[in-house]
């Protein structure tokens, strides 16, 4: 009988370990160690105990749980395991509250108990989730060596993963050179991450170095490693080497899985080769894969990005006989065809678009900022300019709360045909209000909203005469040093010639 739920102990090989292997490996020693020195009463109370704190974890009462180490156990006269402390940090750092875990730590001190690496990993990942990777680092490069512990293979793969998450390439790949300069043997995990951050950076260069150094540590990339090799060459635009990745794992004995099929489909609609994109499709059917609604949507953009209507919309109906729900991002990119159909007129392009805003409205989605932002890029282009149903899409915009500066972009620019000073005094207004009162706030993406309209002007981003329109900072006679955009400069914007701009206001439909 066990001293904590008054019923026998049936299995001293519970399932404990709350997130690896390394803290079932130091459980099962435990109870190993008892079982040497013939104290079942004790390895009673570690299986007991540590199932106990699991459940408290699990239920999410982690306070609770570093109660029981904490205080109850040891007035019990008994001294938690290091295991029973880990959970306990485990669940604190699933929460990302460092400083609880970091005190967890603490109270392993007080108690006599060492704590081992997966501690300090736990103690690491708690700092990462809290934002704070720097903290991690200190505590694999001063706390661990301090302690006389060695990082291992899940601390190294924890801290790539870290790296990546901020797009910090270099430091994935220190910390990758830190765990092979150690001897800790790396796992496909840990160099498959390091390759994703490559991907993440575009740096297709690096991603093929890593597969390399991979493969001569003696590890077999998986599936997961070459998918993140296909994105890292499509990140980079170059969707043919990606697929030569394809041919790289068949002949390794690696079945590319829908995903890595799906990347380089991707790669081809950004390429505008809807040809590749479709045959890649037709090798992922043949291979006995199901594509998802990401991967069909891709195949749509191919199609979209050339203007072909007809096979976008052929793709769109290909979703539903397979049984999936279009998303937004499906509608939003058969919108995406009819405004690229340059085969037809504007105003045709401008009537196929709402009738897909109307299906996806009959679909009850609804509409996200890109898909606001793509439909006044269709009306700024529609001859004659529809004054009112681009204004119809401004203030739903708003209503919805959808106001970004890539939507305040377009419709300043669809104002900007229109000529309609109103409309875009309006919409300078409305992203005020989305700003609030931080200037510093507004003036940024006043800037980013000058961006994509500035690149249009014929006579280059610098020109004199449209930084005059865009003019916002305080006047010289102001003694107000708010950097707020000025609403003279959107008055300023629509009285802009067109021949400012020249043949390259269709760049809007892009």
């Amino acid at each position: 009988m066990n001293r904590f739920t008054n019923s026998a102990t049936t299995s001293a090989t519970l399932p404990i370990g709350a997130y690896d292997m390394a803290s079932q490996l130091e459980y099962a020693q435990a109870l190993e160690h008892h079982g040497g020195v013939g104290d079942a009463e004790a390895a009673d109370d570690a299986v007991d105990h540590v199932a106990l704190i699991k459940e408290r974890v699990a239920a999410g009462d982690v306070a609770g749980a570093e109660d029981m180490v904490g205080r109850l156990l040891p007035a019990m006269g008994i001294t938690p395991h290091v295991v029973a402390f880990n959970i306990v940090m485990d669940g604190y750092a699933q929460a990302g509250r460092a400083e609880d875990a970091l005190g967890v730590l603490e109270l392993m001190e007080t108690a006599g108990v060492a704590p081992t690496v997966v501690s300090l990993t736990t103690l690491a990942a708690a700092y990462i989730a809290a934002g704070e990777p720097q903290c991690a680092a200190d505590v694999v490069n001063i706390t661990m060596p301090s302690l006389g512990i060695a990082p291992n293979t899940a601390t190294y793969g924890l801290m790539i993963k870290a790296a990546m998450a901020e797009r910090k390439v270099d430091v994935a790949l220190s910390w990758l050179d830190a765990m092979e300069a150690s001897g800790v043997p790396g796992d496909a995990t840990a160099y498959g991450t390091a390759i994703n951050a490559s991907a993440n950076a575009s740096d297709a260069h690096t991603a093929e170095a890593i597969l390399a150094r991979m493969l001569a540590s003696g590890l077999v990339p998986d599936v997961i490693a070459w998918s993140a090799l296909a994105k890292a060459h499509v990140r980079a635009r170059s969707p043919a080497a990606a697929s030569q990745v394809l041919d790289r794992m068949l002949a390794a004995g690696v079945a590319p899985n829908a995903k890595t099929y799906g990347t380089i489909i991707a790669g081809y609609a950004a390429a505008r080769q809807p040809e590749r994109a479709e045959a890649l499709m037709d090798e992922l059917l043949a291979a006995g894969l199901t594509p998802d609604v990401v991967t069909f949507t891709s195949l749509m953009e191919a199609h979209a990005r050339v203007g072909d209507v007809s096979a976008a919309e052929h793709t769109l109906a290909r979703i539903t006989a397979a049984g999936l729900t279009p998303n937004i991002y499906a509608f939003v990119t058969l919108i995406k065809a009819h405004r690229n159909n340059h085969a037809s007129s504007p105003a045709a392009r401008a009537e196929g678009a709402e009738a897909v805003w109307a299906a996806m409205a009959a679909a009850k989605l609804k509409p996200s900022p890109q898909a606001y932002c793509v439909m006044l890029r269709t009306f700024a282009n529609a001859k004659p300019v529809r004054v009112a149903r681009i204004t119809r899409y401004v203030d739903a915009a708003i209503t919805d709360g959808c106001l970004n500066h890539h939507v305040a972009s377009a419709a300043l620019w669809a104002s900007y045909h229109a000529r309609d000073i109103a409309l875009g005094t309006r919409v300078h207004n409305a992203l005020l209000d989305v700003c609030g009162d931080d200037d510093e706030k507004t003036a940024h993406v006043w800037r980013l909203i000058q961006d994509p309209i500035r690149r249009r002007c014929r006579y280059g981003s610098r020109c004199g005469r449209f930084d005059c329109a865009f003019d916002h900072t305080a006047s010289s006679s102001s003694s107000s040093s708010s950097s707020a955009p000025r609403s003279d400069g959107v008055v300023a914007l629509m009285q802009l010639p067109p021949s400012l701009f020249g043949d390259r206001t269709n760049a809007a439909g892009r």
